[in-house]
C-alpha cells in the first residue's frame, strides 16, 4: 500500500475544497442551508455554525445583511433555522438516547474539525502585526492576560 498515493489524493481533495468552498456565492439556497446550520447549532450542544459560515466566507455577509435587515438574507436564514429545528429535534433526541457515546464523539469531531479548518485560512493570517492591531491585541495585552491567568491558576492550587 503506497501512502504517498493516498496522501496525494487527500492533498488534491483538500486543495479542491479550499478553492471551491471557502468563497461560496450567496443565494437563497445557500442562506437556507446557513439557516439550517444555525438551527443545528440550536439542537446539537457545542455545535458552532459560525465556524462553518466563516470557512465558507459567508459570516461577514450574513452579519452585515442581518444588521441592515436585508430580507433576501434574513428570510431564508429564519426559514432554514425553523425547519431544521422542527425536523431534527426529534431525530437528535432519539440519537442521543440510543447512541449517546457515538453522538458525542461525532460532535467533538465536528467541532474540532471545523475549528481546525478555519485556522489556516482565517486565524493564522491575523497573526501579523497589522492583523493584531486591527483586532486590538497587542503584546502588552497578551502579557497582561498571561499574568492574570497565572495568578488565578496559582491562587487556586
Amino acid at each position: 500500500m503506497d501512502f504517498r498515493y493516498y496522501g496525494g489524493i487527500v492533498s488534491r481533495f483538500d486543495d479542491f475544497l479550499r478553492e471551491n468552498l471557502t468563497q461560496v456565492q450567496p443565494n437563497f439556497m445557500v442562506w437556507l442551508g446557513s439557516g439550517a446550520l444555525i438551527g443545528l447549532g440550536v439542537i446539537v450542544p457545542e455545535m458552532s455554525p459560525s465556524n462553518f459560515l466563516i470557512y465558507f466566507g459567508l459570516y461577514e455577509k450574513m452579519s452585515s445583511d442581518i444588521s441592515h435587515l436585508n430580507m433576501a438574507t434574513v428570510i431564508p436564514l429564519v426559514i432554514g433555522a425553523i425547519l431544521c429545528v422542527l425536523v431534527l429535534a426529534n431525530l437528535a433526541n432519539y440519537l442521543f438516547r440510543c447512541y449517546y457515546a457515538g453522538m458525542y464523539h461525532f460532535i467533538l469531531g465536528t467541532v474540532l474539525g471545523s475549528s481546525l479548518t478555519i485556522f489556516p485560512t482565517v486565524v493564522a493570517p491575523a497573526f501579523t502585526p497589522e492583523g493584531l492591531v486591527v483586532s486590538g491585541i497587542s503584546f502588552l495585552d497578551y502579557c497582561l492576560c498571561d499574568v492574570l491567568c497565572r495568578l488565578l491558576l496559582f491562587s487556586l492550587v
